[in-house]
């Protein structure tokens, strides 16, 4: 090989070696942007990445927040029953149930997330909607011959708390926090809610 280069002359020679430059500058640009493709893939990742962390801390925190206001609301009108009182047109105005602000905004971020995420938090969300649906039935009204049962807003009510926790120990790991210890004595809540399928069984 080296002795037929050595014999090129003039014409050939300089084809040759513009030849030979030309692939491996064809080849230096191939590996250079396998190379580069790599390098942007890691980086996507990365940012894909730090990007579900941080949308998964914002729901974090906002659904602590909601799960304590529904343990509220749970507690709140269990009392009322456990009373015998009824719920009035005042009862709507001591329930702090908001929106879910992030959630709403975040909504289009779920897909970052771990498919068990996603599912518990939707999932819990929906629950919270339940209840704020049912929340205002409560309340007697002359319009109407009959009453709610407390149950349609306990059992969702008491599910979403319950169901959720696993999910928020799970994400407050990843961050690196302590979870939530709140004790949210919820015993009362509880048994009204059983004592109420206890009615709709007999």
């Amino acid at each position: 090989m080296w002795q037929w280069l050595s014999q090129l002359e003039g014409a050939q020679a300089s084809f040759v070696g513009t030849l030979t430059g030309s692939v491996f500058g064809i080849v230096a640009l191939i590996i250079g942007a396998l190379f580069n493709f790599r390098l942007n893939r890691q980086r996507d990742a990365l940012l894909r990445a730090e990007e579900a962390d941080a949308v998964s801390a914002a729901l974090y925190g906002e659904i602590v927040l909601i799960r304590t206001e529904l343990a509220r609301t749970a507690k709140l009108v269990a009392n009322i029953e456990a009373r015998g009182d009824s719920f009035d047109k005042h009862f709507m105005e001591r329930i702090r149930l908001q929106d879910p602000l992030l959630y709403n905004a975040l909504a289009n971020k779920l897909g970052l997330l771990d498919p068990k995420l996603i599912l518990a938090i939707t999932d819990f969300h929906t629950k919270v909607e339940t209840v704020r649906a049912w929340l205002p039935q409560l309340v007697r009204s002359d319009d109407r011959g009959f009453s709610y049962s407390p149950l349609s807003v306990l059992d969702p009510a008491l599910k979403a708390v319950e169901d959720i926790k696993p999910i928020l120990d799970c994400m407050a790991a990843n961050m690196g926090v302590d979870p939530p210890t709140e004790d949210l004595e919820l015993g009362k809540a509880y048994a009204i809610a059983e004592m109420e399928r206890e009615k709709f069984s007999q």
